[in-house]
């Protein structure tokens, strides 16, 4: 339709933008083969779009094929991935090019997987040995239709069910259990997230960042929901927040039936606020933002004990630089 001066709102809007001929074609469609849909491809001071129209005929009385449909507009929407994109950020195309690791797919992995996937950056490997139990749904990416897959399977699915492209997303059924695989895995990507709470791993994957100078961002949830926190390493000595003491009086964690395995009681919205913690220290490290503190720490629910004792987002001291990422983008 070419360049619209005004909206379109009827039929005598349409036939005025048609050559005659092409307006009798279409009225012989609608009255006598039943067209009921029309696309109209036109531009708006320049941005492409296109209008979809729902035609009614005018019935079968005398005169009624010559008459002009009934025209009402019907709902529209770009599906393409460029689309899609315009709701990334304007740091997605950067974000891109760099490949991250995600080790430990459970409930924070999952949403860090998500979160980081819809802000640009596709190029991941995900790292996980467990499967999806029912019982994970409830804090987890992926729903019902995916228990029984492993964890990573089922976060990569997921990914595909946004409409974007996982062809650089990498499902690993596997764990980082020596400083070996450490030390590969840093050698295939810019940056690590540790979302495993397994403290062995987490020191692990510290070492690996110290040795290798490639940036790993640990997120987690404490003290059953009540905190969340991410720290990245390697940072300066003393930039760290202190560890938070363990507490003795939380209710005891519920069991499972059937396998009995313990069952924190920390709520979705805990695991989701770990998370973001953990992706905002971790595209800050990607982006080169400076003076970005090594800990982020977030008091979800008022503690016992000081600082932690009321709702509040502490953090460490702010380093000098952020610790470059290495290389090019992987």
């Amino acid at each position: 339709m070419g360049e619209l001066a005004q909206p379109i709102v009827g039929w005598t809007d349409v036939a005025a933008l048609l050559d005659p001929v092409d307006t009798i074609a279409l009225l012989r469609l609608v009255h006598e083969h039943g067209l009921r849909h029309l696309l109209l491809r036109y531009t708006r001071s320049g941005t492409p779009g296109t209008l979809a129209l729902v035609l009614e005929a005018a019935g079968n009385a005398p005169g009624a094929r010559q008459a002009s449909p009934r025209v009402r507009s019907s709902p529209t929407a770009d599906t393409s991935v460029a689309a899609r994109r315009l709701r990334s950020g304007v740091g997605a195309p950067e974000l891109a090019s760099f490949r991250v690791a995600i080790v430990g797919c459970g409930a924070v992995g999952s949403a860090m997987v998500d979160l980081l996937f819809r802000n640009g950056v596709t190029r991941q490997i995900l790292l996980d040995p467990d499967r999806l139990r029912p019982g994970n749904v409830i804090r987890h990416l992926a729903d019902d239709r995916h228990v029984g897959l492993h964890k990573v399977h089922a976060t990569r699915q997921r990914l595909g069910e946004v409409g974007l492209v996982v062809d650089d997303v990498d499902a690993r059924v596997d764990a980082i259990g020596s400083p070996g695989s450490a030390l590969l895995l840093m050698d295939e990507v810019d940056a690590v997230v540790d979302a495993t709470g397994d403290e062995w791993t987490t020191a692990l994957l510290r070492w690996a960042a110290e040795s290798t100078q490639t940036t790993v961002v640990s997120a987690a949830v404490q003290r059953e929901g009540g905190i969340a926190r991410a720290d990245r390493f390697p940072a300066p000595v003393g930039d760290y927040l202190p560890s938070v003491p363990l507490r003795t009086d939380l209710p005891a964690p519920g069991r499972e039936h059937g396998c009995g395995d313990a069952v924190s009681n920390t709520p979705p919205s805990a695991v989701v606020a770990a998370a973001t913690l953990g992706v905002e220290l971790l595209l800050a490290g990607l982006s080169g933002v400076s003076a970005t503190p090594a800990s982020l720490l977030r008091v979800l629910q008022p503690q016992p004990d000081a600082p932690y004792d009321r709702l509040t987002m502490l953090t460490s001291p702010p380093a000098a630089q952020d610790p470059p990422v290495t290389g090019a983008p992987r």
